[in-house]
């Protein structure tokens, strides 16, 4: 039925475009660029945009990590000149079916440079990993890499980078791990185009870094937009990929505590027949 009222009627309106439309015409053309800031859950997205002087909410996970739902917009002002920034739900989430919700919202997004004819800037945050590359970052990247025509730059900002960390980080580190991502992903990324930030430091120096990093991406002017989908086995991977990385800390922590670690391996081995199940469960 509601195919056919679509034929008839034509296409429901989404109601955050046609509001960000007229947020968008009511500024007169005097947007800079497009900013949307895009990683996966719980990187600090929210976080890097309210530092640039965004005003944006964000739901609470059950672990306490910062949750955006829905695209959210806001003015920003960058080199003394108006921004419109875009946050978007991180990719990778609980259930296969509100990864897809996700894939709506950032393909949306996407869409706001079409619509509007703004050039368009791409900046992915990533979680400080210790250098390895999560299957949901590497995915997240390549979809939108493949969605957008013509292809974009993208900036990575390694966020969240624990003080002990830091010292890891020189510009061989950097050069390794953005290597890594363009072997893995096909895109065109460039250590000249990332910038790493402390954990939760909201120092002005590292905003001010980041905004020297802006100035190098090139905007694009989005000529066509694809629809960004995950698949079953996609999330299969992403899944299989988190219970293998959650196994290796768990062994890890054991290592560490040594032989005197009889109930921590107890509840270990429970942890992880638990999570086994969930990911069983998940891949059924």
């Amino acid at each position: 039925m509601s195919h056919l009222y679509n034929l008839i009627f034509g296409q429901p309106q989404d109601p955050t475009i046609e509001s960000l439309k007229r947020h968008v015409a009511s500024q007169q053309g005097a947007y800079s660029y497009i900013l949307l800031i895009a990683g996966n859950p719980g990187v600090g997205k929210s976080f890097i945009a309210n530092s640039l002087g965004a005003n944006f909410m964000s739901d609470f996970s059950t672990d306490g990590a910062g949750i955006t739902r829905v695209l959210q917009y806001g003015d920003v002002s960058i080199d003394n000149q108006p921004v419109l920034v875009l946050d978007v739900p991180g990719l990778f989430e609980g259930t296969l079916a509100t990864t897809r919700r996700n894939a709506k919202e950032i393909t949306k997004a996407l869409q706001i440079g079409k619509i509007t004819e703004i050039p368009l800037k791409i900046g992915i945050v990533i979680e400080d990993k210790n250098g390895r590359i999560d299957e949901k970052d590497r995915l997240l990247i390549e979809k939108i890499h493949k969605a957008l025509s013509p292809s974009p730059e993208f900036l990575l900002i390694f966020n969240q980078v624990k003080q002990r960390n830091k010292e890891k980080y020189t510009l061989l580190y950097i050069e390794r791990v953005v290597n890594i991502f363009g072997a893995n992903t096909g895109v065109g990324v460039d250590k000249a185009r990332t910038i790493v930030i402390e954990d939760y430091n909201n120092d002005e120096s590292d905003m001010g870094s980041l905004i020297v990093m802006l100035r190098r991406v090139n905007a694009i002017r989005v000529q066509s937009v694809t629809d960004i989908t995950v698949t079953e086995n996609e999330y299969k991977s992403y899944s299989k990929a988190l219970i293998e990385h959650f196994s290796v800390a768990v062994a890890y922590g054991l290592a560490m505590a040594g032989t005197r670690a009889a109930p921590a391996k107890a509840a270990a081995s429970i942890v992880l027949t638990a999570s086994y199940m969930v990911y069983k469960s998940m891949n059924r």
